[in-house]
């Protein structure tokens, strides 16, 4: 049965070869409208495959990877849209910084709108030409091409001196001379050549003005295409510049029909919804889809429960190497959420202590339900809870409200790092618990399922799996996963001579929250592994450091009215031992200089800002804490 392929072993789409993009969201057939589209989600939820899914090289192939969900058949059966993708990871933004610096920001911003004109009505010529090659029913399409390209040299420019001449009046031609203008802005860039050196040689468009005359002359002179829609689809928009991102929201104020712009962002990244002109985009300019699980990160709702998607992706690669198997049940296979009183008498169970032993003894005499809730009332951590018969009515709600879940789940790892069980720790397992941890995160877990495929197959009997996997053979593999996550995070030095990396940044971090989950910081609240920081506060250096940790897949961000809330990404809570749950619970405040200490300070003023922070917290004089008698250094 040990078959030697491991089907989960590519886990990013781009290194894939044949990969499959799977589109199975609900209302998804509403993101194919003519209306802007921004999809924000973590890394790895899936962002760059919903643009690859409007990209007219899969779209309209007759063999196309892409598997829509039933609602969205019959758009893929005879697709009514164009979409050609710009990936802002392509372009060096430090570059155009530069560029920006020395020739001003407003005339930078003249600039990239054109690059972007150019090179979107490049990629909509060339996707017209391959379709129109692709099938002979298109054939007699090409008859208006010599007024089709008179027109857009015309509308591409409008002064006799700027207009270069066709070696043909073909759109081969027409899209060559739209990708050199292109690529001669970015070589300017490069060389640094002067505003006016480069206004000389080509037109200038603000807007997205070009693009829409273009699109519409391809309605107007291509039969076949009159009733298309264009979508330009700009994918990783947060690897822009401030400036850059001003120029993405001035194109969507100003796109009409047949235009419409879809972008992607990782999730608390969209810079800005300022425009060059100050205009605000508002909900009407842009709709944003939030994909992944929501796992309440914001408390808000957004995108439902993404079992559906993980299930078909997981059984499409499965039956890749077994393909009569049958259909496999993801919370069949992973569990449901496993008993968590259960999980932490099992862990005590494996303590030799005296006080841990006795204090089990003690709560199976109680006739308590739950240990957790025994262990806080015996610590006076929590209020005892009443009989129900007792409660009035708000006392009732109270008790039955999702408050005494949050107290039982941050108190198994409360008494786990209490009693120092740290050699088994807490297990992490089951569906439930991963969708927590991956926060909406596809590779994380194709991540996990490659770790367990050997497992998986000894499963497979008969063509089925009848069985569950083992919660400590999930553990592993998810405790393999977090380290990885955590060894692909940065660890080169913020600046010259600076003991701060990206990585120690993550450790400080987990260091706090560790402290937050002790049983003295329970008290003040249930759950705290986040800190709210005023926006208005921190510099230009620290927003860019969040910004990378954010992109190595290390924090998650969001921005409440006038603050940011930072928290570890919760596929690092197996690393360090924490709680799998949101980290947006009860945000802990901190002053701008603790965070600045934090985060860029040297290893004694991060330990100095962890102590501060954290004796506010409890209400204690600073030098009474004992917190790091024991080590000298953050492990």
């Amino acid at each position: 049965m040990n078959n030697r392929i491991n089907p989960f072993s590519d886990n990013r789409r781009e290194r894939e070869k044949d990969s499959v993009i799977i589109l199975n969201y609900e209302d998804s057939i509403k993101w194919f409208s003519n209306s802007n589209y921004l999809f924000e989600g973590h890394r790895g939820s899936g962002k760059t495959s919903i643009l690859t899914a409007y990209n007219y090289e899969f779209v309209w192939r007759k063999d196309s990877p892409i598997r829509p969900c039933k609602e969205l058949e019959n758009i893929y059966s005879n697709p009514n849209f164009i979409g050609v993708i710009y990936k802002c990871e392509n372009q060096d933004k430090s570059t155009w910084q530069n560029w920006a610096n020395i020739n001003t920001q407003k005339n930078a911003q003249y600039l990239y709108t054109t690059y972007l004109n150019f090179f979107f009505a490049e990629k909509f010529i060339e996707a017209v030409l391959k379709i129109i090659l692709s099938d002979d029913k298109y054939k007699e399409e090409l008859s208006e091409e010599y007024l089709f390209i008179n027109t857009v040299l015309d509308k591409a420019f409008p002064l006799i001196k700027n207009r270069p001449i066709l070696f043909d009046y073909s759109l081969t031609s027409l899209k060559i001379l739209f990708s050199d203008i292109h690529n001669s802005i970015r070589h300017s860039i490069i060389y640094e050549d002067s505003f006016n050196e480069i206004k000389n040689e080509i037109c200038i468009h603000d807007n997205c003005s070009l693009i829409v005359e273009i699109c519409k002359l391809i309605q107007k002179h291509f039969s076949s295409f009159k009733d298309i829609l264009f979508f330009p689809l700009i994918d990783d928009v947060n690897r822009l510049t401030k400036w850059q991102l001003q120029c993405i929201n001035s194109m969507l104020l100003n796109v009409e029909n047949p235009i419409s712009i879809k972008l992607s962002c990782v999730f608390g990244l969209y810079e800005t919804k300022g425009s060059i002109d100050g205009r605000i985009i508002g909900n009407s300019d842009l709709s944003t889809i939030y994909l992944g699980y929501d796992n309440d990160i914001t408390k808000i709702s957004k995108q439902k429960d993404i079992t559906p998607l993980l299930e078909e992706i997981f059984n499409i690669r499965v039956k890749s190497i077994y393909s009569n198997i049958s259909h496999i049940d993801l919370e069949e296979l992973f569990g449901k959420t496993p008993d968590l009183n259960n999980l932490l008498l099992e862990t005590l169970a494996t303590s030799q202590k005296t006080d841990v032993q006795e204090l089990v003894d003690c709560y199976q005499k109680s006739g308590e339900k739950y240990f957790t809730d025994f262990w806080l009332d015996n610590e006076n951590i929590r209020q005892p809870i009443k009989e129900k018969s007792s409660l009035n009515k708000l006392e009732k709600r109270q008790r039955d409200s999702s408050i005494y879940n949050k107290f039982r789940q941050t108190a198994i790892f409360t008494i786990i790092d209490h009693y120092n069980l740290g050699g088994k720790g807490f297990t992490y397992s089951s569906l439930d618990i991963i969708k927590h941890l991956i926060c909406g995160s596809v590779r994380n877990f194709l991540k996990i399922c490659e770790l367990l495929w050997e497992d998986i197959e000894n499963l497979i009997e008969n063509d089925e799996i009848t069985r569950q996997l083992d919660n400590d053979l999930q553990n592993k593999a998810i405790r393999k996963t977090a380290e990885h996550v955590f060894l692909g995070v940065d660890d080169r030095s913020l600046k010259e001579g600076s003991e701060t990396t990206c990585r120690t940044i993550c450790v400080r971090l987990s260091t706090l929250f560790k402290l937050f989950i002790s049983k003295d910081s329970l008290k003040k609240t249930t759950e705290c592994l986040s800190l709210r920081i005023k926006r208005s506060e921190q510099s230009d250096n620290i927003e860019d450091i969040i910004e990378s940790i954010v992109l190595f897949e290390a924090f998650i961000k969001h921005e409440d009215k006038d603050d940011y809330l930072i928290g570890l990404h919760p596929i690092l809570s197996p690393h360090f031992n924490l709680p799998y749950r949101s980290p947006f619970y009860y945000p802990h405040s901190v002053s701008s200089r603790e965070f600045s200490d934090l985060i860029m300070g040297t290893d004694q003023e991060a330990k100095e800002a962890i102590e501060t922070i954290f004796s506010k917290r409890i209400g204690i004089e600073k030098n009474q804490l004992t917190i790091f008698d024991d080590a000298e250094e953050m492990d």
